[in-house]
């Protein structure tokens, strides 16, 4: 097969297939590209060779195809990024609730009632941009609310966050120390 043969239901795939020269690691990777190009009968067993390689979970293209082919496995990838930082809470608001006595903010969780997840990630641990949706970004000492109508504190946290939510999964993602 020819890359000229491949057709991708987004045509964005087309312009994140290949990194750019200057990107790291870039060489090996569009090596590695090429040579799935030439093995594949199509483009439907191209998508599933590029997905089988775990090494490309990061990168925004794997996203991308992910979230085009494979939908019904996005939640579980973001979730597994989250690890054992996982934490539940519950939700009537379809939010995360954080804020301190004077101020309250309502993070959505991009599914609505019930039970929900959130994880607190360093900015090394957090990749999945293309898929979750960025929502603001904090700064300061504030707290995390068990219940988006509730007063129980599950945790407070200090540093300047930006959050990102997806189908009922919340990162706050720690981009500085306080």
């Amino acid at each position: 097969m020819k890359k000229a043969d491949l057709k991708f239901k987004d045509s964005f795939i087309y312009q994140c297939l290949f990194k750019d020269t200057w990107e790291t690691g870039a060489e090996e990777y569009n090596k590695e590209v090429k040579s799935l190009i030439r093995q594949a009968k199509d483009t439907a067993d191209f998508v599933e060779k590029y997905l089988a390689n775990t090494n490309w979970k990061k990168e925004h293209c794997y996203q991308v195809m992910l979230k085009e082919y494979k939908y019904d496995s996005v939640w579980y990838y973001v979730r597994e990024m989250f690890g054992d930082k996982c934490r539940k809470t519950f939700s009537d608001a379809g939010a995360l609730k954080i804020g301190t006595n004077d101020l309250t903010i309502y993070i959505p969780n991009g599914y609505g009632d019930g039970e929900m997840r959130y994880a607190v990630l360093e900015k090394s641990e957090y990749y999945a941009d293309s898929i979750m949706h960025f929502f603001t970004t904090i700064n300061g000492k504030f707290n995390v609310y068990s219940y988006d109508c509730g007063e129980e504190i599950t945790e407070e946290l200090t540093g300047k966050f930006q959050a990102y939510y997806y189908e009922g999964l919340v990162a706050l993602v720690r981009i500085e120390e306080d």
